[in-house]
């Protein structure tokens, strides 16, 4: 529920009321309390269902479309002009989390101002002003600065690195493979069937993997088949970014042998999980 405070025709607060009350009248003009939120309390509610990828855009963009998730629209985040070219949030993270973990990477921390609207902060001030210049002559005592030169033989550095990747293989079916080679299979399809059939269930799902590293997303995955008669094949292909649904069905009245089952797309992989860089006390790498 969203509210407002207002005084004398000017609004102190805009917000919403905080999602758990409790509440009775006895009489009409009786007074009632709530407790009013802003917006930040109210995207720790909402989660992200399934995994987002975010390409070729801007931080604004991403913010804004974070918000809207939260049934917060309306606001302002063109200022945040930061270019991204890939960023993923994780299903099952909340909008707020996904908020402050994205916008501390650019150096801001967020909250709402009294009037609703969606405000961030750098977390590091880049123009101080200083409130006073100490100069010898201001000094009661003394101004004393002690620092102690740390010691160490290597910094460690962990981060994941995401690689982008056209045409690659995403999925080979082996079954019943024959003779040499690493590609094809021999599968078949009796008539009136669907592959891999369980029992009620006409589809089943597929989980892409790749020799480049681990499968972050996929787009524009399209599915390749050879068969004996690919022309009566009935098929489904449903992309769904880290895995596909396939469904293949036989209408014929004959056995259809399927030679080749694989899946072709364009991916972002995670070639490097981590790394560590050692560095001695002269500054060289080691």
């Amino acid at each position: 529920i969203k509210a407002k405070i207002i005084r004398d025709d000017e609004v102190y607060f805009i917000g919403f009321a905080r999602p758990d009350f409790d509440y009775s009248k006895i009489q009409r003009f009786q007074p009632i309390q709530l407790e009013l939120v802003n917006a930040t309390y109210i995207t720790s509610f909402y989660e992200i269902e399934s995994a987002i990828a975010y390409k070729d855009t801007t931080l604004g963009a991403i913010v804004s479309n974070l918000l809207e998730r939260a049934e917060i629209t309306g606001q302002d985040t063109s200022f945040l002009d930061e270019p991204i070219v890939f960023d993923i949030i994780e299903e099952k993270t909340t909008v707020k989390d996904a908020l402050s973990q994205i916008l501390f990477e650019y150096g801001y921390f967020w909250d709402f101002d009294k009037n609703g609207e969606f405000t961030v902060q750098k977390i590091y001030n880049e123009n101080v002003t200083p409130s006073a210049i100490l100069d010898g002559t201001n000094i009661l005592e003394k101004v004393q600065v002690s620092k102690k030169e740390q010691e160490f033989d290597r910094v460690e550095v962990d981060y994941e690195h995401y690689e982008k990747f056209e045409d690659i293989l995403l999925f080979q079916d082996n079954t019943g493979k024959k003779g040499g080679g690493s590609r094809g299979c021999f599968i078949n399809l009796t008539y009136g069937k669907y592959l891999g059939q369980i029992e009620g269930e006409t589809s089943y799902d597929i989980t892409y993997d790749s020799d480049k590293g681990e499968v972050i997303w996929v787009d524009n995955a399209s599915l390749s088949i050879v068969s004996s008669n690919k022309d009566k094949l009935q098929t489904t292909f449903i992309n769904k970014n880290t895995k596909a649904n396939l469904s293949i069905y036989n209408p014929d009245t004959y056995v259809i042998y399927i030679a080749l089952l694989e899946v072709w797309g364009t991916a972002y992989i995670k070639t490097i999980e981590s790394a560590t860089i050692k560095v001695g006390q002269d500054g060289k790498n080691k």
